[in-house]
């Protein structure tokens, strides 16, 4: 395939305002989207930033090929 679509959700814990602050998601070092943290937060909350892999490598069966792992970094 092509492309690939990566919904990273993130779990967050913060008390205070948001605004200004960014979310930004790497993938294998490479800086794959970013989105923006708005309103205030007392206590837990979720995030979710959309992210495209273009030309994905596949993860192969045991004997049938490399099992390739992304490494992902949330800043």
């Amino acid at each position: 395939t092509d492309s690939a679509s990566y919904l990273a959700q993130v779990e967050l814990q913060a008390d205070g305002m948001l605004n200004g602050l960014q979310l930004r998601v790497f993938l294998n070092d490479s800086l794959m989207g970013t989105t923006a943290l708005e309103g205030e937060s007392h206590g837990a909350f979720s995030a979710e930033i959309p992210i495209a892999i273009r030309q994905p490598k596949r993860w192969w069966p045991i004997g049938y090929g490399d099992q390739y792992l992304y490494q992902v970094r949330v800043e």
